[in-house]
C-alpha cells in the first residue's frame, strides 16, 4: 500500500508540474507565434487585363482610388495571419508596404487573434487542472500523515 501511495504522489506532482508549465507557457508561445505573423489585406483579385489597365491608369496619374483597388476588391480589414505561403502574397510596386493576399474559396488562415484566444483558454484550463492536482496531492499527503500517526 505504501508503494502505491508514493507512486500516486509522484504522479500527482508530475501532473501538477505539467499543468503549471502549460498554463505559464501558453502566452509566451502565442507571442512567439505572433512575431511570425504577416499583416495582409485580403482581396478578390480582378482578372489580369483589368489589373494591367489599372496599373497603367495609376502610372498616368489618373487613379483616384487606393492602391489595393488596382488589384482587386478589398475583403474586410487587414489581418495578422500565421502560416501564409509567401508565394501567395502580392506586394504591389505602387506601394511596397502593402501585402495583398488573394481571397480564395475554402481557404482559411490562422489569425493571431485566434492564437491568443486559445492561449487564454489553455491557460485557464491548465491552471484549474494544476489547482485540482494540488488539492488531490494535499488529500493524499493528509491521508498518509493520518495513517502514519494512527
Amino acid at each position: 500500500m505504501k508503494g502505491s501511495r508514493s507512486t500516486l504522489t509522484l504522479t500527482l506532482k508530475i501532473l501538477f508540474a505539467l499543468a503549471l508549465a502549460t498554463g505559464i507557457a501558453a502566452f509566451p508561445v502565442a507571442a512567439l507565434l505572433a512575431r511570425q505573423a504577416v499583416t495582409v489585406q485580403q482581396v478578390r483579385l480582378w482578372d489580369d487585363n483589368l489589373i494591367a489597365f489599372n496599373q497603367w491608369s495609376f502610372g498616368e496619374d489618373e487613379w483616384d482610388d487606393s492602391v489595393v483597388a488596382i488589384y482587386g476588391s478589398p475583403e474586410g480589414e487587414p489581418l495578422a495571419l500565421l502560416f501564409v505561403d509567401p508565394a501567395q502574397i502580392i506586394q504591389p510596386a505602387e506601394d511596397p508596404s502593402l501585402r495583398l493576399l488573394p481571397k480564395r474559396t475554402g481557404e482559411h488562415f490562422v489569425q493571431v487573434q485566434t492564437v491568443y484566444y486559445f492561449a487564454t483558454i489553455t491557460t485557464g484550463v491548465a491552471l484549474i487542472a494544476a489547482a485540482l492536482t494540488l488539492f488531490l496531492l494535499w488529500l493524499v499527503l493528509r491521508r498518509r500523515r493520518a495513517s502514519v500517526t494512527a
